[in-house]
């Protein structure tokens, strides 16, 4: 679970943000992103690139949690601006398991899996009630690809 202290201070020092952006473990193997409140695709960018700052000189394939439990709603016009930022994603990019996505969100990840390229990073969605479950989603699948 990431140090919330810890991950507060850094954004402080970049600005708030309606998503935080840092490593949810010591092994640097998954990002971890919380989403609160009503954010805007200008503060997904900026988030992006905190992410992008994270992966830079990381060879090895990395999941992400990304939490939307205090979420209050997507922005506008989610898939093209999502198709985006998909194709800015790290090459490394691995599964992305959402926590607490409603089922519009669901059902919006599952188009946007249908009509992107397969092989596009930052496109495999899966889906956990807890940050806990996101993890061991994801220690599976690290597993299932060693």
């Amino acid at each position: 679970m990431p140090d919330d202290t810890n991950l507060r201070a850094k954004q402080r020092e970049r600005g708030r943000m309606g998503i935080r952006v840092d490593w949810y473990n010591k092994e640097h193997t998954v990002i971890y992103w919380q989403f609160e409140g009503r954010w805007t695709w200008d503060e997904f960018a900026a988030a992006q690139k905190i992410a992008s700052e994270l992966l830079q000189n990381i060879t090895y394939q990395v999941d992400i949690i990304g939490n939307l439990q205090q979420s209050a709603q997507l922005p506008t016009n989610a898939l093209s601006a999502y198709t985006r930022f998909a194709m800015q994603s790290a090459e490394n990019t691995g599964l992305i398991v959402l926590v607490g996505s409603g089922a519009f969100i669901k059902t919006l990840t599952q188009v946007f899996k249908r009509i992107m390229p397969g092989n596009l990073p930052a496109t495999d969605f899966v889906y956990a009630d807890t940050n806990e479950a996101a993890y061991a989603l994801i220690l599976a699948e690290q597993k299932r690809r060693a």
